[in-house]
C-alpha cells in the first residue's frame, strides 16, 4: 500500500486536494478532522482543555474552536503563547497518530492500494519517515493571506503566529516529491493533482 503526506502552508489549497483525490477513489485521511473528532467525542480531552482554558467552553460544554485558536495563536511573541501551543500539541497530536494508525490498518485490511494524508505540519514534526512520498500544495503568500482572512476567527495576530511557525515554502518545495501549484485556476488545479497522483504510482512502481 502506497502512503502519500499531503501538506502544505496555511490556506495552500490542501482541504481542496483531498477532496480531488478522494473522487479518484484513493482512501483519504485529514490531520484536521481528526482533530475536531477528538475535540467533540473524547471526554478526557475536553475536561483538559476545559481546564486550561474555562473561556472556551460553551453553554452546551462544547469547545468554540476559535477561542481556543486565539488562546494558543493570539501572539507569537508572548512566552505564555507558546507553552499554551506546546501542551495542546502534546494533548492531541500522540492522539491525532493513533486515528491515523487505526485508519492505515482498516485500508490495509480492506485492501486499499493507496492511502493520502492531509498534514499540515508533515516536516515541522518529523513525520517524512511515516509517508512513502510528500505532495505539497503551493499558492503565493498573498492569495493564502486573502483565502486565510475569509476565515471569520482569523486575525493578524494568528496569521502571523502560524506563518512564523510553518517552515518556509521554499524549504517544503525542496522536500517533496510533487507539488500541486493552486490560485492558477480549478482545472489548472485538478491537472497538478491527478499529474502528482501519477507521479508517486509510477515512483512505487520504480521502487519496487
Amino acid at each position: 500500500m502506497l502512503i502519500i503526506g499531503l501538506t502544505g502552508s496555511i490556506a495552500s489549497g490542501k482541504s481542496y486536494a483531498l477532496r480531488i483525490f478522494s473522487r479518484t477513489g484513493v482512501r483519504v485521511f485529514s490531520a484536521d478532522t481528526a482533530v475536531h473528532e477528538i475535540l467533540v467525542s473524547e471526554p478526557k480531552v475536553k475536561k483538559a482543555i476545559f481546564a486550561r482554558f474555562p473561556a472556551i467552553k460553551n453553554e452546551k460544554a462544547i469547545i468554540m474552536r476559535d477561542k481556543l485558536a486565539q488562546q494558543v495563536y493570539g501572539s507569537n511573541s508572548t512566552r505564555e503563547n507558546q507553552e499554551h501551543l506546546r501542551w495542546l500539541e502534546r494533548l492531541l497530536h500522540p492522539r491525532v497518530q493513533a486515528s491515523f494508525e487505526r485508519y492505515t490498518c482498516h485500508c490495509r485490511r480492506i485492501g486499499a492500494r493507496i492511502i493520502v494524508a492531509e498534514i499540515p505540519l508533515l516536516f515541522e514534526a518529523n513525520l517524512v519517515k511515516n509517508f512513502d512520498y510528500i505532495v505539497m500544495t503551493f499558492a503565493p503568500k498573498a492569495l493564502r493571506k486573502r483565502r486565510a482572512f475569509k476565515r471569520a476567527s482569523m486575525t493578524q495576530a494568528q496569521w502571523r503566529s502560524i506563518c512564523m511557525r510553518q517552515t518556509p515554502d521554499f524549504k517544503k518545495r525542496a522536500w517533496s516529491d510533487s507539488i500541486i501549484v493552486s490560485g492558477l485556476g480549478r482545472a489548472h488545479g485538478m491537472r497538478s493533482i491527478f499529474k502528482a497522483l501519477y507521479r508517486c504510482r509510477n515512483k512505487k512502481i520504480c521502487k519496487v
